[in-house]
């Protein structure tokens, strides 16, 4: 809280004596700041090991009066595939309605990068929308994204060109290039880890992430130097870590990455927890987990 003095006077003295004296003094004391009563909800693919860990510690942490519920939902099969996550519409707002009370949530999120994006932020905020009016919920939750959270902290940051590490197959990856460039963000240097299983994605080390990463950029960075004379080639705005199952969402990782490389670094847990806090109304900025929470 806010701390203050107030001025306390204590009185006291011997009837027997004759004696009363005062005693002025200073007492420091706390103005609790006004109390919030915010929830948050994240809806996870079944398979995911990492946000859990994660985000709702990281809230917990750094917001009083804050707090992020998860709720997994129901796929078919358990590969990051179009396919699988086609079938997860089945399952993912009734996993969200099974929040109680849902009145409470201000904010409720589809905490997948690749399955937003595949599936489209319109379509989502659609079968949102729809769900919660056929289950007579007249008023719902703002509904985030990761890829749209993603969208708007690069919007944040004013970056249109982006170097993009995901952890993917070549086949996913390239939707994700590609829903990328269809709102106006340039992939102008890439690398992708060819994954299709979180587990396998939860299992890689946040040092062989930060390595990976470096050497993309720093590869990047030498072509770019050889053929200088070439206008066509472009460099990046930010760096996008992609996939909530990676574990790089760390204290001082991504700040340790933005001072080697010298540009912003996005992460998709990054920008959803900050997202989904910002539409909420939360503004505290944080050090320690990169540019858009420091300076957005």
């Amino acid at each position: 809280g806010l701390s203050d003095t107030v001025l306390v006077t204590l009185q006291g003295g011997s009837s027997l004596l004759g004696i009363d004296h005062k005693i002025h003094c200073a007492v420091p004391f706390a103005i609790a700041a006004p109390r919030r009563e915010i929830t948050l909800a994240a809806l996870l693919l079944p398979t995911d090991v990492t946000f859990a860990y994660e985000g709702p510690g990281f809230i917990a942490d750094h917001f009083p009066g804050v707090l992020m519920r998860t709720q997994h939902f129901g796929m078919t099969g358990h590969t990051l595939d179009k396919n699988t996550y086609m079938s997860a519409l089945a399952h993912l707002w009734d996993a969200a309605l099974a929040l109680q009370p849902f009145s409470s949530i201000s904010v409720v999120g589809v905490a997948c990068t690749s399955l937003s994006a595949i599936i489209g932020p319109a379509r989502l905020q659609e079968d949102f929308t729809s769900k919660c009016l056929s289950n007579g919920n007249a008023s719902s939750p703002i509904l985030v994204d990761m890829f749209s959270s993603l969208l708007q902290g690069l919007q944040s940051v004013g970056a249109k060109r982006i170097a993009l590490f995901t952890p993917y197959t070549e086949t996913m990856h390239k939707s994700v290039v590609k829903s990328l460039k269809e709102n106006g963000v340039s992939v102008v240097c890439e690398d992708c880890l060819g994954h299709d299983e979180d587990a396998e994605i939860a299992r890689i080390p946040r040092h062989e992430i930060v390595q990976s990463v470096l050497a993309m950029v720093s590869n990047a960075s030498a072509t770019a130097e050889t053929t200088r004379e070439d206008s066509a080639i472009e460099t990046p705005d930010a760096v996008v870590i992609c996939a909530s199952a990676l574990r790089v969402f760390h204290r001082d990782t991504i700040v340790y990455l933005e001072r080697m490389i010298g540009l912003p670094v996005l992460t998709s847990t990054q920008c959803f927890l900050w997202h989904s806090l910002r539409v909420a109304g939360v503004w505290d900025t944080v050090h320690g987990y990169g540019t858009l929470f420091k300076d957005h």
